[in-house]
């Protein structure tokens, strides 16, 4: 266990937390905290499969790293994102 250690997961379109009030508690903790941030391209909900399969193994590596435990490996979801992005 790691202590002040947070996984911040984000929505760029968040209708719930707005974008910005997860930008300034990022801004607030990140130099004396270990924070890893990822920022979704959708809302509070995460719908769209590469948002989902991101939030998992984000969730997945952080875990490994506070309790211990192994990260799967890269995931070739990611080679196709950036079009099912340009799609929608």
């Amino acid at each position: 266990y790691k202590d002040n250690s947070y996984l911040l997961i984000q929505g760029k379109y968040d209708e719930i937390i707005p974008f910005e009030s997860a930008n300034r508690f990022y801004e607030l903790v990140k130099d004396t905290n270990d924070v890893e941030y990822t920022v979704l391209n959708g809302s509070h909900t995460i719908k769209k499969w590469y948002n989902v399969l991101t939030t998992y193994r984000d969730i997945e590596t952080h875990l490994g790293h506070c309790i211990g435990g192994i990260d799967a490996g890269f995931d070739y979801f990611l080679l196709a994102k950036p079009y099912y992005e340009l799609i929608e």
